[in-house]
């Protein structure tokens, strides 16, 4: 990708090399593996020099943590949006559709199956890369059970583990990762008897 310096400030430009050595970086490692990928390969692909790229990023390592990072900021902002103390049935089943919509994505699907399969080579990456990450997914969810909980809307003794096990079902409980799901109308329905489940354990709904 050619860059124009016309009217660009260095700061600007290099915040534009940054997005695109993330996108260059994204669909390399997602069609290559993380062992599969290099530095190397990555600067000759996306026009970044070495020299940049490890002046951001001390590592490969590094970098796929960026990678991995920004590529779940869409899923945190679908979660991350004010939830009503009055209508958490109405919230919680909308915030649902939002995250199983999330999940029909190939990138991020992908992603997910590239983190599964290479946490045995990279246990502790792997392990800060879920921690940050379900930290930024769940962050808002969690907060709200708190404040049901707390108004006793809820029932429920860990907010986070709650917010945990609502994504989970919300997601299709890794049916869709795993290619295991039925015709869009049958996973709809396990869908909304999950949520309903939840709803119904957690005292929301009667």
């Amino acid at each position: 990708m050619a860059f124009s310096k016309k009217n660009i400030s260095p700061q600007q430009l290099s915040a534009e090399r940054r997005d695109v050595l993330l996108q260059v970086a994204a669909r390399e490692f997602l069609e290559r593996g993380f062992r599969g990928c290099s530095i190397d390969h990555v600067s000759r692909v996306s026009g970044v020099s070495k020299t940049t790229i490890y002046r951001q990023y001390p590592n490969k390592e590094a970098l796929f943590e960026a990678v991995a990072l920004q590529m779940s900021e869409g899923m945190a902002k679908l979660a991350d949006q004010p939830l009503d103390l009055a209508q958490p049935e109405a919230c919680l089943r909308a915030l649902a559709d939002r995250i199983y919509r999330s999940q029909q994505e190939a990138q991020y699907k992908e992603l997910l199956r590239l983190l599964i399969a290479e946490t045995p080579f990279m246990p502790a990456l792997a392990q800060r890369l879920r921690a940050q990450m379900m930290e930024r997914l769940l962050k808002t969810t969690a907060a709200y059970f708190a404040q049901l909980i707390a108004a006793g809307r809820m029932q429920h003794p860990d907010p986070l583990h709650a917010a945990t096990t609502f994504s989970v079902l919300a997601s299709g409980s890794f049916r869709l990762l795993l290619n295991a799901g039925g015709t869009a109308r049958d996973e709809r329905n396990k869908l909304d008897a999950d949520i309903t489940l939840f709803l119904r354990g957690c005292g929301i709904i009667k």
